[in-house]
């Protein structure tokens, strides 16, 4: 999260600290490090109670054929939307959650394989169902 504008804020924290603080120096390692933890923080914090738009991240992923479990993407707090492309189609993965899921499809292994509809979150991983028959390519929109 480090940018310009971090280091602005990080600066004059350090100037409003060596004002206050006797034996500190603006350019204390240990300062700058606490200053971006800080910072980092106070943003993380924020960004838990609003949806900024800049904290949307896509991710591109692709199935296996007859591999029913994927790993949602790394540092997510939220999933906004999957989208699965098979060639120059594509349609809006619904989710449904897990105890849903298993109310009307106790074992999905049983199923037929085919091209996924839905997506179940377990966690940090979901599955397709039905279990995806070839390799499709799959856009998750994040909130990081």
């Amino acid at each position: 999260m480090v940018n310009t504008a971090a280091s602005t804020l990080i600066t004059e924290m350090l100037d409003n600290v060596s004002r206050i603080s006797t034996g500190t120096t603006r350019s204390g390692a240990l300062l700058s490090a606490r200053g971006l933890t800080i910072l980092n923080r106070t943003m993380q914090a924020i960004s838990i109670v609003h949806d900024f738009v800049e904290l949307k991240k896509r991710y591109t992923s692709s199935t296996v054929a007859s591999t029913k479990t994927y790993a949602f993407p790394d540092n997510y707090s939220s999933i906004v939307d999957m989208i699965l492309v098979n060639g120059t189609d594509s349609r809006k993965l619904k989710v449904v959650m897990p105890d849903q899921f298993e109310k009307y499809i106790p074992y999905p292994e049983s199923d037929t394989t085919g091209v996924p509809n839905i997506y179940v979150p377990y966690g940090d991983n979901f599955d397709l169902s039905p279990i995806p028959d070839a390799v499709y390519t799959i856009k998750c929109r994040a909130v990081i």
